[in-house]
């Protein structure tokens, strides 16, 4: 979806809802309407999140939304992306010792969510993946696919899908516990004792002996 048209022709311009009046420049337009979506679908998943919530919180026309994103999906899918490479994060976590991979798979979850964007994003996808299909689906193949199934495959440890699985579970529930339930406990701590939480049980998932 490309940003130009009428829209880029300066503050009076006339944009898709044929209304005139002064508007925001495309970036910021654009800008606005990602910061606004980014809250709403961290606050109430993507079907709680409407177009209409997300344009009024924008302070923009509804029907921009469409034009610059190309729908609620296309906004939903740019706006909860992570800069986050998948064989940066693999790499980065089996590259040590093996007693420690847990705590350095808990240290990239924990710094990652640090970031207040991408904590957003985070919460945006785990809120909408209980009740739409399409976002469990991504969030299966992104994290366990593309992430926890490299590693515990490159740790060879028996029962590597069950592990990744395992430890996906732990990641996500601890995300929910700490910022959508906020536990207080979880709240109160700081990263380093955290990490080394998290870790510890992280570790366990990946490398302990899984029982028949």
């Amino acid at each position: 979806m490309r940003d130009g048209g009428a829209e880029d022709r300066g503050p009076q311009g006339r944009g898709p809802s044929g209304r005139t009046g002064r508007r925001l420049g495309p970036s910021t337009t654009r800008a606005a309407i990602s910061t606004a979506a980014l809250h709403e679908f961290a606050a109430s998943g993507y079907e709680g999140a409407s177009v209409r919530s997300i344009g009024r919180l924008a302070g923009v026309d509804p029907a921009l939304i469409a034009y610059f994103f190309g729908s609620k999906r296309g906004l939903f899918d740019e706006v909860t992306r992570l800069p986050i490479e998948a064989p940066q994060v693999v790499s980065l976590v089996l590259d040590g010792e093996r007693a420690a991979v847990g705590r350095r798979l808990a240290r990239v979850v924990l710094e990652t969510l640090a970031d207040a964007r991408n904590r957003a994003a985070m919460l945006a996808l785990l809120r909408s993946a209980s009740h739409d299909r399409e976002t469990a689906t991504l969030i299966r193949l992104a994290v366990v696919g593309d992430v926890l199934m490299p590693i515990t495959t490159a740790l060879d440890v028996a029962d590597a899908e069950l592990r990744a699985e395992l430890a996906m579970a732990q990641i996500s529930g601890f995300i929910f516990a700490r910022h959508i339930i906020e536990v207080d406990a979880m709240g109160a701590s700081d990263l380093d004792r955290l990490t080394t939480a998290l870790g510890g049980i992280l570790q366990h998932c990946l490398t302990a002996p899984v029982g028949n």
